[in-house]
């Protein structure tokens, strides 16, 4: 049983949801009405071994990671984050690594502005993280909300987080800057908090799994089609040097490069203006059917496979 297939037998054996809940299973936040605005409700696990290895990764990084990812939901979904719980199972820990994972996560709480209210310490085997997130918005943002006709951005270029994940694995360091500061100093895009809430966004998703597998929910959720051409992708020639070292386009390494943190969005031609200004590289066009097409030129056969699911 995949993580897809569990969470359709869990939600399916749960009565049906009402009351002031808007959006429960199946988006980046579970959205609530709270008065006049919404309140959007996120968890995120870590575990030694499947999400990061030990030792190996700094235990900082770590705990940077882990209000990262959970405030990219936030932003996913056009809110902002506002309280925290935090969940811990520690295994017996190297000199500093404590101190450093809690320097991790209470600064980046700290930078983000986020209240922690509470939470669980026990001892474990092994080290796990959890981190539930509360934060409220006045218009959800979902997957669902792609229309035919809408261009399609994403915040940044993407590849860097791959790259360093590539590179750590094979050499234990990164040398390369934005490698390595996208793999060891993680940080989603809540300075797009204002952007995402002044601006006409139709569909948005943080990139956590990789941009076709996130754009592929978006799809799934939307019931709509997309074709992608990557003429305006500011090509790096490094990363081409890092696409060709596992023998793949650099299109394909670029779009299924995971934990990147970055948005991918949907809109209309009226916010087309803003989003270049703001330096939204546009990526595509959402059209009616399904299915992921590409349009143009590359480097190879592209990869635009992804897993259906929530």
């Amino acid at each position: 049983m995949n993580e897809w297939e569990l969470i359709r037998r869990i939600s399916g054996e749960l009565p049906p949801q009402g009351g002031d809940v808007v959006k429960g299973i199946g988006d980046d936040c579970a959205v609530v009405r709270w008065g006049e605005e919404y309140l959007f409700l996120t968890k995120d696990l870590m575990t030694e071994g499947s999400h990061f290895l030990r030792p190996g990764y700094p235990a900082e990084s770590l705990g940077r990671k882990l209000v990262n990812a959970n405030v990219s939901d936030i932003v996913a979904m056009g809110g902002r984050p506002l309280w925290a719980l935090l969940g811990l199972s520690l295994p017996v820990m190297e000199g500093g690594e404590t101190e450093a994972l809690i320097r991790g996560i209470t600064g980046e709480l700290r930078r983000f502005g986020v209240y922690l209210l509470g939470g669980d310490t026990v001892r474990g085997e092994e080290l796990t993280l959890s981190l539930t997130l509360l934060g409220h918005g006045g218009r959800p943002l979902y997957r669902s909300g792609a229309r035919p006709g809408d261009q399609i951005w994403v915040s940044a270029p993407l590849g860097y987080a791959r790259a360093g994940l590539n590179l750590f694995l094979k050499e234990g360091r990164v040398d390369h800057p934005k490698a390595g500061e996208k793999y060891f100093q993680p940080s989603c895009r809540a300075d797009l908090i204002p952007f995402l809430e002044e601006n006409e966004i139709h569909g948005l998703i943080d990139i956590s799994d990789g941009f076709v597998q996130d754009l592929g929910h978006i799809l799934e959720e939307s019931g709509v089609g997309a074709s992608l051409d990557l003429s305006c992708w500011p090509k790096d020639p490094w990363i081409e040097t890092q696409a060709q070292a596992e023998g793949i386009p650099w299109e394909s390494f670029c779009l299924n490069s995971g934990e990147e943190f970055e948005l991918i969005a949907t809109a209309p031609a009226v916010s087309r203006k803003a989003l270049l200004e703001a330096s939204w590289i546009p990526v595509g066009t959402i059209e009616p059917g399904r299915g992921m097409t590409w349009k143009g030129e590359s480097s190879g056969p592209v990869n635009l496979s992804w897993t259906h699911g929530f």
